[in-house]
């Protein structure tokens, strides 16, 4: 997931992790004017005891570091 991800992006990452039967939430999503990711708060879960939670925000409307979520 890097600045540019689109929402539509961040869904279809959604669909294909739950077709392997893990969940993935977001939240806190922010944009800023040029469509950047500025803050976005991940959530993932297997289902079998491991969850993880990603939290990213830049300040000043920079748009965040690319985020690597490994399965």
């Amino acid at each position: 997931i890097d600045k540019d991800t689109s929402d539509a992006t961040l869904e279809k990452i959604k669909a294909k992790l739950a077709g392997k039967g893990i969940t993935f939430s977001y939240s806190k999503l922010r944009r800023n004017s040029q469509g950047e990711i500025t803050r976005i708060k991940i959530v993932t879960n297997n289902g079998k005891g491991s969850k993880s939670t990603i939290s990213a925000a830049a300040d000043d409307g920079e748009p965040i570091n690319d985020i690597l979520i490994e399965i």
